[in-house]
């Protein structure tokens, strides 16, 4: 019974040690930047969890938790409007998403260009106006109630896209991409994810939903001026939308919406495709 007391104890104290270790090694910044004009903000983080959120305000703000401080080199530094963070950490470092071993929230100007780069994390942008750039090889990518020119590139993770709008280019490796509530023009790419796309495709434009394996599913709101063309090599397709000129086959279907000024190309090699 003895042996069982000083056992729990011992435990007890380890874990209080561990937990004293792990505060100690916890650094928060908070680093505040004035601007003339609209800022771009860049980044390139390693192992992080970064938020960017636009506000009515005239400075960048930019808050981070360091969880592993030792282990890692974080940096903010300014160049007339250009505001860059930098992240390495050591060799071997992990991250979860309940505890992402960098944190950062920056918080900037609605009219802000943005070009993040993290190697392995997610990111989360909303409420910004510009150009917007985000890249990642290992997290998820999440934009909403953002306006401009967005690229999003992504390796493993998915990409989500809500209540937006402007020129869309996306790519994705193995992830899923979303558009839910989005207006413009869109050329998205995936190899095995698949693509779920609900929104207002611009008229007299022209629309590429390309996947190599993953399925595409398409709701076309608003008043579409659009010829559509909807293919699969080996998959089915299914087109549950009226439209003039209509042809469909179990590979293949397409129509004219409006006049047509815009074209909706929709292809897959080995996925399903439904155009609604």
């Amino acid at each position: 019974m003895q042996t069982g007391k000083l056992l729990s104890a011992s435990l007890v104290a380890l874990a209080l040690l561990v937990s004293a270790c792990s505060l100690a090694n916890t650094q928060r910044r908070d680093d505040s930047f004035t601007v003339s004009g609209p800022p771009r903000l860049e980044g390139a983080v390693a192992v992080s969890h970064v938020m960017v959120h636009g506000a009515t305000t005239d400075q960048v703000r930019i808050q981070a938790t360091l969880r592993y401080a030792r282990e890692t080199s974080y940096r903010t530094t300014q160049s007339g409007n250009v505001i860059r963070i930098q992240v390495d950490t050591a060799t071997g470092l992990t991250s979860s998403a309940g505890q992402p071993a960098v944190e950062i929230v920056a918080t900037v100007p609605h009219a802000t260009e943005l070009d993040l780069q993290s190697s392995t994390g997610d990111i989360y942008v909303d409420e910004l106006q510009g150009r917007i750039v985000l890249t990642t090889s290992g997290g998820s990518l999440q934009l909403s109630d953002c306006q401009g020119q967005i690229e999003l590139n992504n390796q493993t993770g998915s990409t989500q896209c809500r209540r937006s709008e402007g020129d869309f280019v996306m790519r994705s490796a193995a992830g899923s991409v979303l558009l839910n509530d989005v207006q413009g023009t869109f050329n998205v790419e995936t190899e095995s994810g698949d693509i779920d796309a609900q929104g207002v495709f611009a008229g007299g434009q022209e629309h590429l939903l390309l996947s190599q394996s993953g399925a595409v599913e398409v709701s076309i709101a608003g008043r579409p001026d659009l010829s559509v063309r909807a293919r699969s090599e080996t998959g089915l397709v299914r087109c549950i939308l009226a439209m003039r000129e209509q042809s469909i086959t179990d590979r293949e279907c397409s129509g004219i919406l409006g006049s047509g000024s815009g074209t909706l190309d929709i292809r897959t090699v080995t996925g399903r495709v439904t155009v609604k």
